[in-house]
């Protein structure tokens, strides 16, 4: 008893020594943190890295943490930039040089590239779109042999597994000269018999291009309903509308024929004619949401700006949608002209509601910032409705009483009168539509016939005819012997011939046997 009585007194002081040393021990662990506290005031702008900020509690000062969600980098810390999951690298297939940047910095090249979206692996079936590598994939990713930097392989398998690749060319993690949060370019790499390119934006390699015209064949277009950018799913166009003859296809591309006609809502034949495919039926009234055909034809009553001696303006003008730079246009410089004629044209694949057209125009100087000549504004709701033809008035023009002549309307009626389609392609015919700029139009390709593989026999795997393009049936009375067909029946015929020739003499001679005998 006694004992027990000494360890229930002696148990509090217990206690309090272990609550003692708990306390220490944390005061401890604090003195060691502050002091190894590093001095962050001085790291950059992390965020515009794609970066964690720089942690206090790290080891190197001033410097940013590991790549945010999403991206890809070297790890922290270090302030080199992360590129984000929405970067792309392009192969430009027998170019050995680097493709060119317009002035919105999308990159403009003679043809279209292999687009490889980062960390996707990519395969060139049939090699339409790598035609330096039929049939190969790429990949672009982090290297394995170089920390932080990023490699553009070539790979002899679907998965791109990292045994079956070889790298084509490497970028150095992009570091900043000084505290700027513009993230520095990547340089164009030579590999080879092609050029290649990594960017922080797909959109910067895209642009305004359709994405099924990245597919590389005239008569494949992007089914892909994901929303990554640069992510390509290339199939077969459907089938033709009724309207589209596989014997007349430069004609019945264009301007349909006589015998195929329009269907009405409920399915039933209308009365008119189908229009032809690369000139389908416009909406009539509203024009938002259709193809646009700008005209800015020339203005007139320009400020003469130039100084004596200098002759008078050199004026040009630049026109768009109010907020939507992707969608400018130049027109040409017209020297000493204060009533310039411009002719321009440019064709704008959309538009929609409250889309204000803005036109500025400006005299060139040499040495000198140019001249501001005025501004003209044409609202939606003047062009909405049958489009637009005619003068606008500017303002702001220094006292000068002057205008622009402009034309909007639809892009889709004028392909009517100058209809441009590619018909033929390896292992497919049909009708690939040409906006004004020689680009495929939106939804207007379409298969008549197709021998490439997986179209099955006699079209069979070809998808059908989208209800939207759909005339009615024509007759088989009215078509057109088909040209193979008919060397067929030709070689038939020629081949009959001996035997026809040989039947005629042996006629010949009966009958006149049958004379000599009669006449004996």
């Amino acid at each position: 008893k006694q004992g027990s009585a000494t360890c229930l007194r002696s148990r509090p002081l217990l206690l309090d020594m272990a609550s003692a040393m708990l306390r220490l021990a944390i005061l401890c662990q604090v003195a060691r943190q502050t002091a190894a506290l590093v001095d962050c005031s001085k790291s950059p702008n992390c965020a515009a890295r794609n970066r964690d900020d720089c942690n206090p509690l790290g080891t190197v000062a001033g410097a940013c943490g590991d790549c945010l969600l999403g991206n890809y980098g070297s790890d922290g810390p270090t302030n080199t930039f992360c590129v984000s999951n929405t970067s792309c690298a392009a192969i430009y297939p027998g170019m050995n040089s680097c493709p060119l940047v317009d002035e919105l910095g999308v990159y403009q090249a003679s043809q279209l590239p292999f687009v490889l979206p980062f960390g996707r692996c990519v395969c060139d079936e049939g090699g339409h779109r790598w035609k330096t590598s039929p049939d190969k994939c790429a990949v672009i990713r982090m290297s394995t042999e170089f920390s932080g930097h990023y490699a553009l392989e070539s790979c002899s398998s679907s998965t791109c597994a990292a045994e079956t690749c070889v790298v084509l060319a490497g970028w150095p993690p992009p570091e900043a000269v000084d505290d700027s949060t513009a993230m520095p370019a990547f340089k164009c790499r030579d590999t080879g018999t092609d050029s290649s390119i990594l960017v922080h934006e797909c959109s910067d390699i895209i642009g305004k291009t359709p994405p099924s015209a990245f597919c590389g064949h005239a008569g494949m277009i992007d089914n892909s309903i994901q929303s990554d950018p640069g992510i390509l799913t290339c199939d077969v166009a459907p089938l033709c509308p009724q309207s589209v003859m596989p014997e007349r296809l430069d004609q019945t591309c264009c301007l349909g024929n006589d015998f195929s006609f329009q269907l009405q809502g409920d399915g039933s034949v209308g009365g008119l004619p189908a229009n032809g495919f690369c000139a389908p039926e416009i909406k009539m009234g509203n024009l938002s949401g259709q193809p646009l055909l700008v005209e800015l034809i020339s203005a007139h009553g320009l400020k003469d700006m130039d100084a004596m001696l200098q002759g008078i303006s050199d004026p040009y003008c630049i026109g768009g949608f109010v907020g939507k730079p992707l969608t400018r246009f130049k027109t040409k410089i017209i020297d000493d002209s204060v009533d310039p004629v411009f002719k321009k044209v440019s064709v704008f694949g959309e538009s929609s509601e409250e889309d204000d057209f803005e036109f500025t125009c400006w005299d060139r100087d040499f040495g000198d910032p140019d001249d501001f000549l005025g501004i003209a504004k044409l609202p939606y709701e003047r062009w909405k409705v049958n489009g637009f033809d005619g003068e606008l008035k500017m303002t702001n023009t220094s006292g000068a009483n002057s205008y622009l002549k402009i034309k909007v309307s639809s892009a889709s009626l004028a392909s009517r009168a100058q209809c441009s389609v590619l018909t033929t392609a390896d292992g497919w015919r049909g009708c690939a539509c040409l906006d004004a700029v020689g680009t495929r139009m939106l939804d207007r390709v379409c298969t008549a016939q197709c021998t490439m593989p997986g179209c099955g026999l006699d079209n069979s795997n070809v998808p059908p005819t989208p209800d939207r393009w759909r005339t009615s049936d024509i007759a088989a009375s009215v078509r057109a012997t088909d040209r193979s067909d008919r060397a067929i029946v030709n070689a038939a015929f020629v081949a009959a011939i001996p035997r026809l020739l040989w039947s005629a003499t042996l006629l010949a001679a009966v009958a006149m046997a049958s004379g000599w005998l009669d006449g004996r």
